[in-house]
């Protein structure tokens, strides 16, 4: 009895030997590596034993997300001494698949590998676009059963304008900067039969194919009205009250002599020296004040006490010059 649990304990001895031999060569110990990993902008360097490229990562403390993955840089195509681990970050896409559209995460870098790696079996004709295009965040993937096809549409689309104003042009004026191109459109449908064998077309998305560019119109703004010296433009319109006032030999609140053409108005709103257009009466300039002048109400000077009563008090426009 004493010899066979001799043998029992001399087996277990041995056993125990050989994996404690076997250790580094099952799980990497005593192989030590110098890994340069590279994730979100950032390099850390890691001294592993591990063969794994996601122990790794857990060991440099770097998360993963569902879709992402990672790459080995510099031609390595293996984990070894000195190479350099990419991470990848997944790019979210939406793939219309069985009358559904569901959002996918994927590290991989083509169209095709994407659908593979997120579990989506395709023929390679029944899917736009195609297996070869380089996966792009956002993109959408159209896969149709294998007893549909697949049906592209090019379309133009308008060329959308952008107007920018100018002051130094005319109001109601357009000079065309930049004539714009046509966007490309792809419409991208789905050919189906019925049971009566009818062919039953379904459209499945809109992909833009290019852009197109803005037609540029720049717009002028610039008012101008006609007076006697001509047009002149105008920054601003006002509707005042216009009363009238005849004071020969005066002086204004400016200081120059009362003349037809120096008027009185509120300095709060028409500051004094603005000038103005009025029809009916002229040109004009503010250049004197009153107690009853407040607000919007204008006194203009006339050359006669019968003007001033023929005159009277009336509603009138005034442009605001920009000279």
């Amino acid at each position: 009895m004493l010899r066979r649990l001799g043998r029992i304990q001399l087996l277990y001895l041995l056993v125990m030997a050989i994996v404690v031999l076997m250790t580094p060569f099952l799980f990497g110990f005593g192989d030590t590596k110098h890994i340069t990993v590279k994730y979100d902008n950032q390099v850390k360097e890691v001294t592993t034993n591990s063969k794994i490229p996601k122990f790794i990562l857990m060991e440099a403390g770097i998360k993963l997300e569902p879709g992402d993955g990672w790459k080995f840089e510099n031609g390595h195509k293996s984990l070894q001494d000195g190479c350099v681990l990419q991470v990848v970050r997944g790019v979210e896409f939406s793939v219309v698949f069985n009358g559904q559209t569901k959002k996918f995460k994927s590290s991989k870098e083509t169209v095709g590998e994407a659908l593979k790696d997120v579990g989506i079996k395709h023929p390679g004709e029944k899917i736009y676009p195609e297996t070869h295009v380089i996966l792009k965040p956002g993109m959408t993937i159209y896969v149709v059963n294998k007893d549909e096809h697949l049906h592209l549409q090019d379309v133009v689309g308008e060329i959308p304008v952008i107007y920018i104003d100018d002051k130094n042009m005319a109001a109601g004026t357009e000079k065309i900067e930049h004539h714009g191109k046509h966007s490309r459109i792809k419409i991208v449908s789905k050919i189906s039969k019925n049971k009566q064998g009818d062919s039953i077309t379904t459209e499945l998305g809109k992909v833009v194919v290019d852009a197109g560019e803005n037609k540029v119109v720049r717009r002028g703004t610039a008012q101008s009205v006609k007076t006697p010296q001509g047009f002149k433009r105008y920054s601003k319109k006002l509707i005042c009250e216009a009363t009238a006032y005849y004071e020969p030999g005066g002086y204004t609140a400016s200081g120059t002599r009362t003349r037809y053409g120096a008027i009185a108005t509120d300095p709060r709103y028409i500051p004094l020296g603005t000038k103005m257009y009025i029809p009916g009466y002229g040109l004009c300039v503010a250049e004197d004040t009153g107690g009853a002048i407040k607000g919007n109400i204008i006194d203009l000077y006339m050359l006669s006490v019968a003007q001033c009563y023929q005159w009277g008090r009336r509603n009138v426009e005034v442009y605001i010059l920009e000279e």
